[in-house]
């Protein structure tokens, strides 16, 4: 599995929530996340 934090950031406003279903904490970056065969 590879994840790749972008050195630009999107202008978008992150999400509310973090994708991981315990973490209670608010999303820092956007992250790309693949998988190669």
């Amino acid at each position: 599995m590879l994840n790749c934090i972008l050195f630009f950031q999107p202008s978008e406003q992150l999400p509310v929530h973090c994708i991981h279903p315990k973490c209670k904490e608010q999303p820092k970056f956007y992250a790309l996340f693949g998988r190669s065969y």
